[in-house]
């Protein structure tokens, strides 16, 4: 009895790699590495996130995204993004977002046993509006 209940784990488990799909990635991630930008380094991006759905389109375009090591181990990071929505039967709404304001901190370093680990906390600051 042990042994077809290994064939049947076996096959389950080929069905479910058969029907796993590519999620293809590229900065800005949704989940991010726990290393800090080097200290007293820059890195930026003028990047886009779309989400397309029946009768709705909406995202950021462009944003952009700013990282500064500003001390071993810690960087600080601001992010300026400007938003648009397009629905039907609607006009299309375009202009500033919520600025996001983080902080990466690396607390506990990458060995050969151990992986590296972090915390990156980020603080949404709300767009004022004038209606």
């Amino acid at each position: 009895m042990i042994i077809p209940c290994k064939k049947y784990l076996a096959f389950l488990a080929i069905i479910l790699f058969a029907y796993v799909l590519p999620c293809p990635a590229g900065p800005p991630f949704n989940t991010d590495d726990p290393e800090p930008v080097p200290f007293k380094h820059w890195e930026y991006y003028i990047s886009s996130v779309n989400t397309l759905q029946p009768g709705l389109w909406s995202g950021t375009s462009p944003h952009f995204e700013v990282n500064y090591g500003v001390v071993p181990n810690v960087q600080i990071h601001l992010l300026l993004p400007f938003n648009y929505t397009f629905s039907r039967h609607q006009p299309v709404k375009f202009g500033y977002a919520d600025s996001e304001l983080g902080i990466k901190y690396c607390f506990i370093q990458e060995t050969e046993n151990r992986p590296q680990i972090g915390t990156f906390p980020i603080f949404e600051i709300p767009t004022l509006k004038n209606e």
